[in-house]
């Protein structure tokens, strides 16, 4: 017996704690005399920012080069008017395309976030994917409806 279990015992034995309680302190000491840990909880990973959030954020500049690439190439490289209109119109609708997938991916990675705040993070990241996105959809309806007034009217 060591001198913890020994001081326990006499803590007992003067009645300053119950049997029940000198078992327990006892149990907790174990049979080294240290004290061990009592179901410690396992250690916590620190949050790691959402993929999905990262890839919000990132739509609108993919998007955009890839709709400059594409419009751009395709319009420089075009023969005719409408081949070049083609090309721009094609670079609008992925572009459009993209910056819809950026707006759910960032709506995604906004619930993942709020349902485990403990395992991710990248909340500032969300909100920007979606509002970036907002704006440039707002921005391309804005700039097709110009387009096709324009073009009425060019008529």
């Amino acid at each position: 017996m060591t001198d913890e279990h020994e001081r326990i015992e006499k803590m007992r034995a003067e009645g300053k704690v119950t049997a029940e309680e000198a078992e327990r302190l006892k149990a907790a000491l174990g049979k080294s005399g240290e004290a061990q840990a009592l179901r410690r909880p396992p250690p916590v990973a620190e949050p790691v920012t959402h993929k999905l959030a990262i890839l919000s954020a990132l739509a609108l500049p993919v998007g955009a080069a890839a709709a400059i690439v594409i419009g751009g190439l395709g319009a420089s490289l075009a023969t005719s008017r409408s081949g070049r209109e083609i090309a721009i119109s094609v670079g609008f609708w992925l572009l459009f395309l993209i910056v819809i997938v950026g707006g759910i991916l960032g709506q995604i990675a906004l619930s993942a976030i709020r349902r485990e705040p403990d395992r991710f993070r990248g909340r500032g990241l969300a909100l920007f994917g979606r509002l970036v996105a907002l704006l440039a959809l707002i921005v391309i309806v804005f700039g097709a409806v110009s387009y096709v007034m324009l073009r009425t009217v060019g008529r």
